[in-house]
């Protein structure tokens, strides 16, 4: 097979004797450095007698991101398919790979470019397709998934013990208010600092005894407003000036304190200091209201942490920061905490605690506790609001002036109407939701077909003139492509959907029974079937439903209400069915 020679913008390159190098280094602690990989990398090359086209180098964790999301890689990728070299030199398999389908997906791409791949520590005889070098891959990423485990659950038994023992732990994040003290892993009190922060726990409570929401971002801008008044008024005169101009209770409280801290600093320029990086600090964050939730939310303040540490996820998660009593009462459960002997708290637990279960119970009042049932979150009162399941078979809105209903008889309602609308002969709603999902697959199919046709031109262009505007056109038709993609296998989804749900109402003796006894008897079987089977039918139907509108009529004491589809239709507009 005669050697394929690449033409350059002046010389002739031959990517047989041409080589890249990739190399990664997952966190800040990863002892396999940037200036390692290369040199070994380089040995190997020099060994072969191969010119480096170039040195691949990123910092991610090939745990969490696939080898084709990563950005040098992607680089590299596209070098190869212009045939720029037809050798990679790798240090370590997990350098590269630490997942076994991303190591498939590479020795395809390598495969089917005719490029060689060495790694560095097992020299130029190791073939990447004998089944013996498969076994071999397969061992070492099981080792270093391994590894990967043990460092992280040595440094997370390393993090509970210091927990357990009370010792606080920044990560390299000083809280707000505090000061590490070098060579040690004990916390000092910024006293500058910490008289905003009490500012800030002062301005929340003040919220809470006047029956107000907190409005985080507005506590942050006072804040900041009035260390900015503090700082342009500096001087023991100019504060007792500013005093006499405040009216809120807690400004004046802070304004004295300061001016007593004031008369006992040597240096002026060091409060002055302290103050202007407070200033800075706090105007430097995007979201100043989630930064004073966060603070507020801060145990640490107070002298205590988290036995278990905070998961951002689940916030608020009972188990592990407070007991719920009913659903009005909240208690902080100080078994969750334990004191600190490394920092010192200066706000009093009293305020912390108020302020902790205030926002705890706004943020639970905000979810969804009530039991599961078919078409949760998706039946609303005639008033707008959502029925949530209150007691043991009643849906309600939690308006007073709104009727209750049973939740069996609403959903019969439902069900019978689905079965009504699956019966009927023609177009029903399900079959033009079909015939839409097939034309809207059509549709992306020839835009799939463009695109990948497009891309095609774009990499014959790019061989033979490489250019970083091609490139750049080449992905993000790819990115097209997958958004296409994805498209279409949720319009398929829909239509299985669909298919499940007509089939147990189709697949009788006749579907086609008038309105008489025998269709009624049908009709009841199944709505039977489907109530005693909420689990497997639950995430159907609430694929294929947006939203349940229920009202009653006091006067005629019916039911009625509407059913919203889910559709694709261009116009976004739904299909309706009456519920009578």
């Amino acid at each position: 097979m005669p050697k394929k020679n690449i033409k350059g913008k002046n010389t002739y390159i031959d990517a047989s004797k041409m080589c890249a190098i990739y190399g990664r280094k997952s966190h800040a602690y990863d002892n396999n450095t940037k200036e390692n990989q290369f040199n070994k990398c380089m040995e190997i090359a020099t060994k072969n007698n191969l010119a480096l086209h170039g040195f691949y180098f990123e910092q991610v964790t090939a745990v969490q991101i696939p080898i084709y999301e990563r950005k040098e890689f992607h680089s590299l990728i596209c070098d190869a398919k212009a045939g720029r070299f037809k050798t990679l030199i790798v240090s370590t398999l997990d350098r590269l790979v630490r997942r076994y389908d991303d190591w498939i997906q590479t020795k395809e791409f390598l495969n089917k470019y005719n490029i060689k791949l060495i790694f560095a520590d097992k020299g130029t005889n190791f073939d990447i397709n004998s089944p013996f070098s498969d076994t071999v891959i397969r061992m070492e990423l099981l080792n270093a998934i391994s590894e990967a485990e043990n460092i992280k659950s040595r440094t997370d038994f390393g993090k509970a013990t210091s927990r357990a023992n009370g010792e606080y732990s920044s990560g390299g994040s000083i809280p707000l208010g505090y000061s590490k003290v070098p060579n040690s892993k004990e916390y000092s009190i910024n006293i500058i600092e910490s008289k905003f922060i009490n500012y800030l726990f002062e301005s929340s409570t003040e919220y809470i005894k006047s029956y107000k929401q907190i409005k985080y971002s507005k506590i942050g801008k006072d804040t900041l407003h009035l260390a900015t008044k503090v700082l342009n008024n500096f001087s023991i005169d100019g504060l007792n000036t500013l005093l006499c101009t405040l009216k809120k209770e807690n400004d004046i409280t802070l304004i004295k304190d300061l001016i007593e801290l004031l008369k006992t600093y040597n240096s002026h320029d060091l409060f002055k200091f302290q103050l202007n990086n407070f200033i800075t600090v706090f105007s430097s964050k995007k979201s100043l209201g989630s930064y004073v939730k966060d603070i507020l939310l801060n145990p640490v303040y107070t002298g205590l942490l988290y036995m278990i540490p905070r998961n951002k996820k689940n916030q608020y998660s009972i188990p592990d920061k407070a007991i719920v009593e009913g659903f009005n009462t909240f208690l902080l459960d100080y078994t969750a905490f334990n004191e600190t002997t490394n920092i010192d708290g200066f706000i009093n637990r009293d305020i912390f605690e108020l302020i902790y279960c205030y926002i705890y119970k706004s943020q639970i009042g905000k979810k969804d506790l009530t039991p599961h049932f078919i078409l949760k979150k998706k039946l609303k009162c005639s008033c707008g609001k959502k029925l949530y399941l209150i007691e043991s078979g009643i849906l309600s809105c939690n308006n007073k002036k709104c009727h209750k209903y049973h939740k069996n008889t609403v959903l019969e309602l439902v069900l019978s109407s689905i079965i009504d609308e699956i019966l009927l002969d023609g177009k029903n709603a399900f079959n033009k939701f079909i015939e839409e999902l097939n034309s809207n697959i059509s549709r992306l199919n020839k835009k799939l077909n463009y695109f990948r046709k497009k891309n095609d031109e774009l990499t014959d262009k790019y061989i033979l003139n490489p250019d970083e505007f091609i490139e750049a056109s080449i992905y993000n038709n790819t990115q097209s492509i997958k958004k296409i993609l994805n498209t279409i296998a949720n319009h398929e989804c829909k239509k299985a959907l669909i298919e499940d749900l007509k089939e147990p109402v189709l697949n009788t003796e006749n579907p086609s029974l008038s309105m008489g006894k025998e269709r009624q008897e049908l009709k009841r079987l199944l709505i039977f079937n489907i109530l005693n089977n909420e689990d497997t039918y639950s995430s159907l139907l609430n694929g294929l439903i947006k939203e349940v509108i229920i009202s009653y009529d006091k006067k005629s004491e019916l039911l009625s209400g509407s059913i919203q589809y889910e559709v694709t239709t261009k116009n976004n507009s739904c299909i309706c069915a009456c519920i009578n």
